[in-house]
């Protein structure tokens, strides 16, 4: 995904410190050409990725030649083609956040992401919702890192800078504190229980019981059960080596800036595939993880997708997703039900997992938890995506 992950310290710095210009005539656009990512453009309009993304409403990184973004909502309107020309916005020292409050003040506090964090649980630790502190922050997504600085409230009392425990404690019904675009599915494997499923998803007992209108904590093997939560389990935490991050994402940009993205939608003959593509993957739910794997006993993410793939009629050789990546798929400008999403600096830097995209926001990929159900916009999955692919041999 597009050098969000190398943005997200810029992006913060915006959040910190409140900006705010004098109301002009109209916002300033600029017309997306080949090559242009977020960062770029975000960088050369003297704004951040988070910015674009908010005035632009956009739910991922995924951009297209042609399309025309606001890139400066408070400024008059510039030519597209001279992205760079407007300057750094004053700020106004009223919205600035504050970082200490005391009892009973109606001053905006600020709260310091710890890890363990997401807003579902600074929400609860505050007493407000996750929509409150988006709004607050201007956040377009739940994404959060460690160190970045929340607003929290307008004109909201809170007694001090609140502090969140990195273990959440098990409520009755926490589930109305949560983004709904966080739910998710898990499907029960052999020697789960709920205590185990609710650890995985740093979620309580008590809250995959309410989600699933469970009177017992009696599960069973194959059974699919309600998540809500901005967690998924099992996600990889790793220590990359900024060099190569920045190595590998030049490399990233190059690729996607030397291809043209396929707009059109995909032939009967390709429809076809899709809906083997689709069935198959669900099919294989539950499936556990092996690296290396690429049969039914065991997939890896490149595994699982070579496998359904050669299943539904395109012979795809074996190969890993950096490599699927660079040689075998094509950047697509409207992606549909079967097309591949790319993600990078997993465990290794650069591209290093991939899916099939589902519709609805989701993809089916083999996950350190077996073959599971996502959300791209879960934090994790949103901070490291690349880009919606398809493969060359699907016409």
């Amino acid at each position: 995904m597009i050098q969000k992950n190398r943005l997200l310290l810029i992006s913060s710095a915006a959040i910190a410190t409140a900006a705010m210009v004098a109301p002009v005539a109209e916002a300033s656009s600029y017309t997306v050409g080949k090559g242009d990512t977020l960062s770029k453009i975000a960088n050369a309009n003297k704004t951040t990725v988070g910015q674009l993304k908010q005035w632009n409403n956009l739910k991922n990184d995924f951009l297209y030649v042609g399309q025309i973004l606001t890139v400066n909502a408070g400024k008059q309107s510039i030519d597209s083609n001279k992205a760079g020309a407007t300057g750094k916005q004053p700020v106004n020292a009223k919205t600035q956040s504050t970082s200490k409050t005391t009892a009973a003040t109606n001053a905006t506090s600020t709260y310091t992401v710890v890890k363990g964090d997401n807003l579902s649980k600074i929400a609860k630790a505050v007493n407000t919702t996750v929509a409150d502190i988006k709004k607050w922050n201007g956040l377009s997504s739940d994404a959060i890192f460690v160190g970045q600085k929340l607003k929290i409230g307008e004109g909201k009392k809170i007694a001090s800078t609140p502090q969140v425990s990195t273990k959440p404690s098990v409520q009755a019904n926490t589930s109305k504190d949560v983004s709904a675009t966080n739910m998710q599915t898990y499907q029960v494997m052999k020697g789960d229980s709920l205590s185990k499923i609710a650890a995985k998803f740093n979620v309580g007992v008590t809250d995959i019981k309410n989600w699933n209108q469970l009177n017992t904590d009696l599960i069973y093997v194959g059974q699919v059960l309600k998540i809500n939560s901005t967690t998924s389990p099992g996600d990889p935490e790793a220590v990359f080596n900024p060099k190569e991050i920045v190595a590998t994402d030049q490399k990233i940009d190059g690729k996607l800036s030397q291809e043209t993205a396929v707009k059109n939608n995909v032939s009967a003959a390709g429809q076809a595939v899709y809906s083997k593509v689709m069935e198959l993957a669900n099919s294989l739910t539950g499936t556990p993880y092996l690296f290396a794997g690429n049969s039914p006993a065991g997939f890896d993410c490149s595994g699982f997708v070579q496998y359904v793939y050669s299943n539904a009629g395109i012979n795809l050789v074996r190969k890993s997703s950096n490599d699927y990546f660079m040689i075998d798929t094509t950047i697509v400008e409207n992606p549909i039900p079967g097309d591949i999403v790319f993600f990078k600096n997993t465990y290794i830097e650069g591209i290093s997992h991939m899916g099939i995209y589902i519709g609805d926001d989701q993809f089916i990929h083999a996950g350190s938890n077996g073959v599971q159900v996502s959300k791209l916009s879960f934090d994790y999955w949103a901070s490291k995506f690349v880009a919606f692919k398809r493969f060359n041999q699907v016409k």
